[in-house]
């Protein structure tokens, strides 16, 4: 999947899966269906950097397109390169094609695993990546690829250095089953898993534990330094919501899964720092 803000196709609806169902105060507008692209259109959309996320893996990716260049009618490829989020990036050469208004993408990673993305009619690339080699071989997993909000970030003129502190929030509630399961569960994308590794400890956690997801405002349940993100965030309701702070300034206020949104921004700003 890609999610992309400035893609073209509309704001993105940020959906809670998993979530308990309470709404957000404010909700962006559906992306528009996809429609086909000029050239010029492609190049300037998918030129940057990027998160990439496989299911069950902990580690995230980054692919950087470079420079995007037509080769025939509804045909494209891209200079671009792919690696671990932090390390080195390898030189991949990455193909699209525009079918009648769905756009597709595919590249073959420096471990020969082939990627395969196709545009949805909600504004996403949603994919996969085939194993060749290696202890997956023959296997595929869901591929989530994102635009780097660390990336965003920098564009907005928020700096990271070296002394920049991280900060998450998780809000929780009494009566909410998906969050009880993220504070319980064991392994990848859990609570357990992101306090006690290395991503946890690069960051500062809070918890805050509501008495129903209906009502995540009452002052009793927050730490007197933290409620005044309740007003800066219009945090009425809705769990498990996680809320990130690069120094004093909020930078995302999500509500649904840890993995989806939260955990690749917080490899990717950890990453961004340790490079400062």
């Amino acid at each position: 999947m890609i999610d992309r803000r400035n893609f073209g196709l509309g704001a993105l609806s940020v959906v809670a899966l998993g979530g308990c169902a309470a709404e957000e105060a404010t909700r962006p507008a559906v992306a528009a269906t996809p429609r086909a692209l000029r050239d010029a259109d492609i190049a300037t959309r998918l030129t940057g950097h990027w998160i990439v996320v496989i299911d069950d893996t902990p580690r995230t990716r980054q692919l950087e397109i470079l420079a995007v260049e037509a080769e025939s009618e509804g045909r494209f490829k891209a200079t671009a390169r792919y690696g671990f989020t932090g390390e080195r990036l390898q030189n991949v050469n990455l193909r699209g094609r525009d079918e009648g208004g769905w756009v597709a993408l595919d590249f073959v990673t420096p471990n020969r695993n082939l990627v395969a993305v196709r545009l949805g009619d909600d504004g996403r690339f949603a994919g996969t990546i085939d194993y060749k080699t290696g202890a997956s071989a023959g296997t595929n997993r869901q591929l989530v690829v994102r635009e780097s909000a660390a990336e965003q970030l920098l564009a907005d003129k928020y700096v990271v250095v070296r002394e920049t502190k991280f900060t998450l929030i998780y809000v929780g509630a009494d009566n909410c089953g998906p969050c009880a399961a993220w504070e319980r569960d064991i392994g990848p994308g859990t609570r357990n898993a992101f306090v006690s590794g290395p991503l946890g400890r690069a960051v500062v956690f809070r918890e805050v534990h509501a008495r129903t997801y209906m009502n995540t405002a009452e002052p009793s349940r927050w730490p007197g330094d933290l409620f005044w993100l309740v007003k800066a965030t219009n945090v009425a309701s809705g769990t498990p919501r996680y809320i990130v702070m690069v120094d004093r300034k909020i930078v995302l206020n999500s509500q649904g899964r840890f993995s989806t949104r939260v955990e690749p921004l917080l490899r990717d700003l950890v990453a961004r720092r340790a490079s400062a």
